[in-house]
């Protein structure tokens, strides 16, 4: 079968069809059944998926800068290494896809469905995951600087070691979240929870964590200098105590002077 760049073939019944390398750009695949097909390496500029059936097909390397995959249910697909940069992957269903590797810089994935998706060592600058089920996805070592997590599920997530500067999590549930030795700077999680989240070693830098539910989440050796905890729910003497430091940070009045009679050191400007 010749596919050309820019033809239509939409409602096609593709299943498993053999695309390796192919020259795809621009290429409508809009609610074809795709399932299990081999785009490895493949060219797919500006190709439209939307509403297809691409579960387990293969993307590995695959060029897919400004995609659409809009809809689509991607359910098990394998987008390791892809080049997913400004994809718009708005309400699709990627539940245990893998991204490993891929770069999703400024990828929309918003109201996505990523319940177990793979997205360790990925670039996910400034991506969008407003709404997003991202359930027991992992992260590890991303890089998710200026990324968007607005009231996104993000339950069991694992950020271990990645980037997530000044991303945002404002109303995100965060419940058993791990963000172990994470780059937290200037993130904002206003209104987020954070219940039994593992912050260890995360360093919180001038972090927005006003109004946070702080229950039960393990802040041990953290950096929380500059931090503005205003307002905090569930924080307590014992979790503060455990941070690696509190310079400059910004906590209710009546647990700041607790602290700060049990610890004043924690309160110095570290060297």
């Amino acid at each position: 079968m010749t596919i050309y760049p820019g033809d239509d073939l939409t409602g096609r019944n593709l299943k498993g069809a053999d695309f390796w390398k192919a020259n795809l750009e621009g290429v409508i695949f809009r609610e074809a059944d795709l399932e299990e097909a081999d785009f490895q390496e493949a060219n797919l500029k500006n190709a439209v998926f939307l509403k297809a059936v691409i579960r387990k097909a293969n993307f590995w390397k695959a060029v897919m800068e400004n995609v659409s995959i809009v809809s689509a249910d991607g359910t098990q697909g394998d987008f390791q290494a892809a080049n997913l940069r400004n994809a718009n992957m708005r309400e699709a269903v990627l539940v245990k896809a893998n991204f490993k590797g891929a770069d999703l810089t400024g990828a929309d994935l918003t109201g996505a469905s990523m319940a177990g998706a793979r997205l360790e060592e990925s670039d996910l600058t400034k991506a969008v995951f407003k709404n997003a089920d991202l359930t027991q996805a992992g992260f590890q070592r991303a890089v998710l600087a200026g990324a968007e997590f607005h009231n996104a599920v993000l339950k069991y997530a694992d950020f271990w070691k990645a980037s997530l500067i000044e991303a945002d999590f404002h109303g995100a549930d965060l419940y058993e979240a791990d963000f172990i030795r994470t780059d937290l700077r200037r993130a904002v999680f206003w209104k987020a929870k954070l219940r039994k989240a593992d912050l260890t070693l995360a360093d919180l830098s001038d972090a927005v964590l006003k109004n946070v539910d702080f229950k039960n989440a393990d802040l041990t050796g953290a950096v929380l200098r500059g931090a503005d905890m205003t307002d905090a729910v569930g924080l307590t003497i014992d979790q503060l105590m455990a941070a690696k430091t509190l310079y400059l940070a910004v906590i209710d009045p009546h647990i700041e002077k607790n602290v700060r009679k049990e610890a004043p050191h924690k309160f110095v400007k570290p060297e």
